[in-house]
């Protein structure tokens, strides 16, 4: 079945060695298995609740997130 979306186009990417790129991780950010992420906001419970009501009405579900939410929510803190 063809998709109703424009596939993407991979040719724009600009691809570089991990050694040509800048960031502002360190190991300090990673979070250990066991340890619980610091990260609150005030509209997670009602995105719990909603795919929890889709997931019990059989509609499909899906979560996305970019890696800087990631990256703020392994530690809560950043300098950007």
């Amino acid at each position: 079945m063809a998709s109703k979306y424009q596939l993407f186009d991979r040719s724009k990417l600009r691809l570089r060695p991990l050694d040509e790129r800048a960031h502002d991780m360190d190991i300090g950010f990673v979070l250990q298995l066991d340890e619980a992420p610091e990260f609150e906001h005030p509209d997670l419970a009602t995105v719990a609740e909603r795919i929890e009501k889709a997931r019990e009405k059989g509609a499909a579900r899906i979560l996305m997130t970019g890696a800087h939410a990631i990256k703020l929510g392994a530690r809560g803190t950043s300098s950007t």
